[in-house]
């Protein structure tokens, strides 16, 4: 289990990411343009599928993140080969629907991908990473700011908690 919480957290610590997206006229455009950067660096295999597995996702519900301009997209799917969160930020906002459904005008997209058959720890972790992201308005603020190092340096920090509450968790199972 350990091992699957550690694998996990390295994973998204190591690939994340706060990209630029060039093309951004409709969701879909933008969320294609992330994918092709994602199978570059491995961490998926068929843009196409994730975009659709996205886009089926937004269907269900709304993914904007009431009073921000943040949309989380998540999914899981077989074309995913290890769990990734970027931030992507649109040169123009997108209107989209939001968590309360109502609607939101977005200028970032937050990406939350897990494979298909991911761990159970390492499912934990990528919800983790949503509730981090809503904790309080700090934390809000603070996904919204674009800026890599003190996102990354804030998600360490609460991993690293994370990881020990996981450990006494185990050794008292």
């Amino acid at each position: 289990k350990i091992n699957h919480y550690t694998q996990s957290i390295l994973a998204i610590l190591q690939g994340f990411k706060v990209k630029t997206v060039k093309e951004a006229s409709t969701i879909e455009a933008a969320l294609l343009e992330v994918c092709e950067g994602l199978v570059d660096d491995g961490s998926i295999e068929d843009v196409e599928k994730v975009v659709t597995s996205l886009l089926m996702r937004e269907k269900l519900g709304g993914l904007g993140i009431p009073n921000t301009r943040l949309a989380l997209f998540h999914s899981r799917s077989s074309d995913v080969k290890q769990p990734v969160f970027t931030i992507n930020v649109l040169p123009t906002p997108l209107k989209i629907k939001a968590m309360d459904d109502s609607w939101l005008d977005v200028d970032q997209l937050l990406l939350l991908l897990a494979p298909e058959l991911a761990p159970p720890q390492e499912m934990e972790v990528l919800s983790f990473i949503s509730s981090l992201i809503i904790e309080n308005n700090t934390s809000m603020t603070l996904f919204a700011s674009q800026e890599k190092e003190p996102i990354l340096s804030y998600m360490a920090t609460k991993f690293e908690q994370f990881f020990l509450e996981k450990i006494a968790e185990t050794r008292n199972a």
